[in-house]
C-alpha cells in the first residue's frame, strides 16, 4: 500500500499503482468543515478495473470512504467531494456513523485506488483539501433517537437521546452546543440536567484486553431519576451559539416506588458523616484506584492485574460484594480511566476533546458498581498531571507547550483563564453525564494535591520565593472550583480535595473552605513512628493524646484514602495489622468511612477481604450518627488499646494487643480481664456483646444491673484484637 502525504494539496505527481494492493494518496486534513477536489488523469493502457474513492482518517487511523467510482476509464477525471454534504461517508472497520461533528477529528484525507492487476499508474494533478467557512445554518431541530420506558422505578436511570440539527462542529463544546433536559416531578419541582455527546461503542473480550469499538450514530444524550412517586413531566430545549432554540415536550415519565434519589451526601444533622434518603452511608473497602498498580508489584511483590477494562472492574465489584464492601476509590489516570490527555496517544483527543472509548467505560464502571451498592470516591485528576517531580507526569499532559499546548508552568493550571475555561468544560461533561449517578460517593478534585507544582511552591520548595502567592491560589482555586462543581451538579454530590503526608498536611484554610463537603487525607507511618492506630485515630482527634490535633474539629466527614506502612509500604505482617485494625480504628474514631488500604493487588491476590466481611457484619443495623458521639477511652489493661465510638446508650468499641500489633501474625493470647467503659456512670441495667473482629462473629453475650459510677464489664480472653458492643 503507497501513501503519499502532503499539506493540504499535492503538485501534480505520478503514482504508481500498486495492485493487487490498494494505492492510498492523501494530504494532511486541518480539521473542520472541508471539501475534497482531485483531478487524476488515466493513461490509456491502465488496468480496466481500476476502482476510486475519496477517504477521510482521524489521528488514529479511524477510517471513513465514499466509493467515486466503479471503474476509472482513460482520460481525465475530476472529483469534488463535500465532506459535510447530505451523502454520508461510510465508515471502514469500525461502527462510528458519520457526522459533522467527525470532521473536526481527521487528521488525512485523499483518495485510494484499487485494481486486482499489477503495475500502471495515474497522475495527479490537483489533489487538495479546502476548508469553507462555517457552514452552520440559522435555526435549530431536535431529531429525538430514543427514550427510555415511559414507566419505571424511582431512582433508576431514564434516557433520552435526540439529534441536533445542524450538528455542532465541536460536540463537546457546550457553547457550540447545549441540550437541557427538564424534569418536573409530582410536587411541581423541577431539576435540570445538561445533555452530553454520546457515541455507542460495542465492546468485547479480547482474552488479554477488552476491545472497545465505536458502533452506531452519535447523538446527545440527557439523563434523569424520578425522586418521588408519580408523574414526572419531561422538556428538552437545545441552544446553538447564533441564538436558535429547539424544544421538545416528551411523553410523560410515571414513576413507582419508594421516595429518594440514592445520592450520598453529607449529613444534614451529623455532618460528620454521610447518608442518602436519612440512611447512613459509611463505606467500607479499599483504594482500588487503578486496574494495576506497578509500585505495589515493586513494594509487596503482588502481580500486575492486566488491565481488561470493565471486566476488570466486574470481577473487582463482586468481590467487593461478596465480602460486605461498600466503597473504593478510583482514578480518572492517565493509565486508567482519564476521558482527556495527549492526543497523539490512542484513545484520547487532546485537551477539551472527550475520549469515547473511556468515557464508556467510566459509564460501565458506575453502572457496575451501582448494581452492587457500592460508592465511588472518584478521583478527577491526579497529582502527577500538574506536576514535574512527584509521580510526573507534566511532560506528557496535553496543556504542555512541549506538546503544543500553552502553559509551560504546571502550576499556572490553577490560574491560567485558558486553562480554567478547560477545568470548566471538563467538569461540565462529567456532571452532565455521570452527575445521576448514586455510586458516586463525591468528586475528588485531586489526589495529593500539595504534591502539583503549586504545592511544591505552597510549601516552600522554591526558597519560599512564592509561598505566599501559590497558599493563597491553592484557597482560592478550590473555592472556584467547588463552587462552580455545586452549581452544574443538580444531583447536589459532594466535593472534596486530598493531601499527601497525613493529618498535619492539610492547609487548614483549604479544608475549611465551605464548599469541600469532606476531606480526604493520607495516613502513611514509617517504622519508627506512631503505630498504624495512633495515626487514624489521630487524624481526627484521639481522646487519649495530650493534645488532640486532629481534624475533627472541621466538623467535616473525614476520609483516610491512602494508608499502609509508609509510601513503599511495609514488611507483610504489619501490612497485614494495617488491613486488619484499619476499618476498626476508623470506626470508633469517628471516621465517615474505613480507612482505605493503598495495596490492593496484594489485598486482591492474597483473598484479603476478610476485615470488610467482619465490619460489614458487625455494623449491620448500627448509626454512628449523633451529635451527641464522640471517640471515648476504655480502660482495658496493660498492652492494650481501646477505644470506643459512643453516644447516649450505645457504644462500639475495639481493642487491639499492641504487642502483636507492632509485630504481626497469630499473636499470643491475651488472658481474660475486664475493660472499664467509664466512670460516674449512671445506674440501669447494662447489655454487652463481644465480636472476633477477624471475621465479624459474635462470640458471647453479657448484662448487669449497674448501680451507678465505675462501670466495668468482663472482657474475655482473646488474639489479635476484639470488638464489642454495649448499650443499653
Amino acid at each position: 500500500m503507497f501513501t503519499l502525504l502532503a499539506c493540504l494539496a499535492l503538485p501534480a505527481t505520478e503514482v504508481g499503482l500498486c495492485g493487487p494492493l490498494a494505492t492510498r494518496i492523501g494530504i494532511e486534513h486541518p480539521g473542520g468543515a472541508a471539501r475534497l477536489h482531485a483531478r487524476l488523469t488515466v493513461p490509456a493502457g491502465a488496468p480496466a478495473d481500476l476502482g476510486c474513492a475519496a477517504f477521510v482518517a482521524d489521528r488514529h487511523g479511524r477510517w471513513w470512504q465514499r466509493q467515486l467510482a466503479v471503474r476509472l476509464v482513460p482520460g481525465v477525471h475530476q472529483f469534488t467531494v463535500d465532506l459535510d454534504g447530505e451523502a454520508p461517508l461510510s465508515p471502514q472497520g469500525h461502527g462510528a456513523a458519520w457526522n459533522a461533528g467527525a470532521l473536526s477529528e481527521l487528521r488525512r484525507g485523499g483518495l485510494t485506488l484499487w485494481t486486482t492487476c499489477a503495475g500502471g499508474s495515474v497522475r495527479v494533478d490537483d489533489l487538495r483539501l479546502e476548508t469553507l467557512p462555517d457552514s452552520t445554518r440559522g435555526g435549530g431541530r431536535l431529531i429525538i433517537a430514543g427514550l427510555d420506558a415511559p414507566r419505571l422505578a424511582t431512582r433508576q436511570r431514564w434516557q433520552v437521546r435526540a439529534i441536533p440539527d445542524p450538528w455542532p462542529a465541536d460536540p463537546w463544546d457546550p457553547e457550540a452546543f447545549a441540550l437541557t433536559l427538564a424534569a418536573t416531578g409530582p410536587d411541581g419541582r423541577s431539576l435540570a440536567s445538561s445533555g452530553f455527546h454520546d457515541q455507542p461503542m460495542r465492546a468485547w473480550d479480547r482474552g488479554d484486553r477488552e476491545e472497545v469499538q465505536p458502533w452506531g450514530r452519535g447523538a446527545f444524550a440527557a439523563r434523569t431519576r424520578a425522586s418521588a412517586p408519580g408523574t414526572w413531566r419531561l422538556g428538552l430545549l437545545a441552544r446553538w451559539p447564533d441564538g436558535a432554540l429547539a424544544s421538545a415536550e416528551l411523553p410523560a415519565l410515571n414513576a413507582g416506588g419508594e421516595t429518594g434519589d440514592g445520592i450520598s451526601r453529607v449529613d444534614a444533622h451529623d455532618p460528620r458523616f454521610f447518608s442518602a434518603d436519612g440512611k447512613m452511608v459509611w463505606p467500607i473497602g479499599p483504594n482500588i484506584h487503578t486496574v494495576w498498580d506497578l509500585r505495589g508489584v515493586e513494594r509487596t511483590g503482588s502481580r500486575l492485574t492486566p488491565d481488561r477494562g470493565t471486566l476488570t472492574w466486574r470481577r473487582w465489584f463482586d468481590r467487593l460484594q461478596a465480602a460486605g464492601a461498600t466503597g473504593c476509590e478510583i482514578w480518572l489516570s492517565s493509565w486508567n480511566l482519564a476521558l482527556e490527555w495527549r492526543g497523539d496517544w490512542w484513545p484520547w483527543r487532546g485537551q477539551g476533546r472527550i475520549s469515547e472509548e473511556r468515557a464508556w467505560q467510566l459509564d460501565r464502571l458506575l453502572d457496575l458498581a451501582e448494581e452492587r451498592g457500592i460508592r465511588v470516591n472518584l478521583v478527577v485528576n491526579n497529582h502527577g498531571q500538574a506536576s514535574k517531580r512527584t509521580d510526573r507526569e507534566w511532560q506528557n499532559n496535553p496543556a504542555n507547550a512541549a506538546l503544543g499546548g500553552w502553559l509551560t508552568d504546571p502550576a499556572k493550571w490553577f490560574d491560567d483563564p485558558r486553562a480554567l475555561a478547560a477545568q470548566e468544560r471538563s467538569r461540565r461533561h462529567l456532571v452532565a453525564r455521570y452527575g445521576d449517578s448514586p455510586a458516586i460517593l463525591g468528586w475528588k478534585l485531586w489526589s495529593e494535591v500539595n504534591l502539583t507544582e503549586l504545592g511544591h511552591y505552597a510549601n516552600g520548595g522554591d526558597q519560599g520565593v512564592r509561598r505566599e502567592w501559590a497558599r493563597a491560589l491553592m484557597r482560592s482555586w478550590h473555592e472556584a472550583a467547588s463552587a462552580r462543581w455545586a452549581a452544574l451538579d443538580p444531583w447536589r454530590h459532594p466535593t472534596t480535595t486530598h493531601w499527601a503526608g497525613n493529618y498535619h498536611s492539610p492547609d487548614r484554610e483549604v479544608a475549611a473552605v465551605p464548599g469541600l463537603g469532606y476531606i480526604c487525607i493520607d495516613a502513611y507511618h514509617g517504622p519508627d513512628g506512631p503505630p498504624v492506630w495512633s495515626w487514624l485515630c489521630r487524624s481526627t482527634a484521639d481522646p487519649g493524646t495530650a493534645n488532640p490535633d486532629g481534624l475533627g474539629y472541621l466538623g467535616k466527614p473525614i476520609l483516610v484514602t491512602e494508608y499502609g506502612g509508609n509510601w513503599d509500604a511495609a514488611p507483610e505482617p504489619l501490612l497485614e495489622v494495617a488491613l486488619a485494625v484499619g476499618g476498626w480504628v476508623g470506626l470508633v474514631s469517628g471516621h465517615a468511612g474505613t480507612p482505605m488500604l493503598w495495596w490492593h493487588e496484594w489485598i486482591d491476590q492474597g483473598n484479603r477481604f476478610g476485615q470488610y466481611r467482619a465490619l460489614s457484619r458487625f455494623l449491620a443495623g448500627e448509626d454512628l450518627r449523633g451529635t451527641a458521639r464522640r471517640c471515648i477511652v476504655l480502660e482495658a489493661g496493660p498492652a492494650i488499646w481501646a477505644r470506643a465510638w459512643a453516644g447516649p446508650g450505645r457504644m462500639l468499641g475495639h481493642l487491639i494487643d499492641e504487642r502483636w500489633g507492632r509485630s504481626g501474625g497469630s499473636g499470643s493470647e491475651v488472658p481474660a480481664g475486664e475493660i472499664v467503659l467509664g466512670e460516674g456512670v449512671a445506674a440501669g441495667t447494662v447489655r454487652w456483646s463481644w465480636w472476633n473482629a477477624d471475621t465479624g462473629e459474635e462470640l458471647s453475650r453479657g448484662s448487669l444491673d449497674h448501680g451507678g459510677g465505675r462501670l466495668a464489664i468482663p472482657r474475655p480472653a482473646f488474639r489479635r484484637h476484639l470488638a464489642v458492643k454495649v448499650w443499653r
